[in-house]
C-alpha cells in the first residue's frame, strides 16, 4: 500500500515536497534531474507551463471514426475522445479542445500521488513510463486505466515474479506492486 504526504514549505518561493511510501517505507520524491525523451518531455512539478502529452497511441472506439487517447497534462491523466481523423488533435489549447471530448480519468489518490510523484518518460498500447526517485527503482511502470490495461501489467507483474523464483537473469524491479484500488497497476 502507498500511503501520501505533503510537505508544504513557509516560503512560497520553495515547491511544495511530495513524498510517498511503500509498505516497505521506500520514499518516492520528484525527480532532481528530468529524464527526458527525444519528445522533450516537460517537467511540470516546478514552475513550468504544463503542457499535454500524449501517453497512448489513438485508438478507434467501435463507433464509426471516433478515436480516443489518453494524455498527461499536469501530472493528471485526461482521456480525449474525438471524430475524424486518427491523428491527435491539437493539443497546444488543451484543455480548450475543438470538436473533442475531455474526461479527467479518475484515480484513487495513492495512484495520483504516484503520478504527481513522477514525470513521463514514454507510452505504450497499454502502460506508461514514468521516472520518479523511487529507491532502487525510479522507473516506474503504470498500466493505462482500462480493465485490458491492468489485466496485462498484472499478468507482466506475475511473469516477473516467477521467473525471478525459477532463477534465470531478470530484470531488478520492486516486488511491491503498485496498487489502485487493489488491483495491481503497476510496478
Amino acid at each position: 500500500m502507498i500511503s501520501y504526504r505533503t510537505e508544504k514549505h513557509v516560503r512560497g518561493t520553495q515547491s511544495q515536497k511530495n513524498r510517498l511510501k511503500t509498505s516497505k517505507q521506500q520514499s518516492i520524491s520528484p525527480p532532481k534531474s528530468s529524464c527526458r525523451s527525444s519528445q522533450s518531455l516537460p517537467l511540470t512539478l516546478d514552475s513550468q507551463a504544463a503542457k499535454a502529452m500524449p501517453i497512448s497511441p489513438p485508438e478507434g472506439t467501435g463507433v464509426g471514426r471516433l478515436y480516443r487517447c489518453i494524455v498527461d497534462y499536469n501530472h493528471q491523466p485526461f482521456s480525449i475522445t474525438w471524430s475524424g481523423s486518427k491523428e491527435y488533435p491539437d493539443l497546444e489549447s488543451f484543455p480548450s479542445l475543438k470538436n473533442a471530448e475531455l474526461l479527467s480519468v479518475q484515480q484513487s489518490s495513492e495512484a495520483a500521488a504516484v503520478w504527481k510523484n513522477s514525470e513521463l518518460l514514454d507510452y505504450g498500447s497499454h502502460a506508461s513510463i514514468r521516472i520518479a526517485e523511487h529507491g532502487s527503482f525510479p522507473v516506474l511502470k503504470l498500466a493505462h486505466s482500462d480493465e485490458v490495461s491492468m489485466k496485462l501489467i498484472q499478468y507482466e507483474f506475475d511473469i516477473l515474479a516467477k521467473l525471478t523464483e525459477q532463477g534465470p537473469p531478470v530484470v531488478d524491479y520492486d516486488h511491491e506492486p503498485i496498487l489502485e484500488n487493489g488491483v495491481v497497476c503497476g510496478y
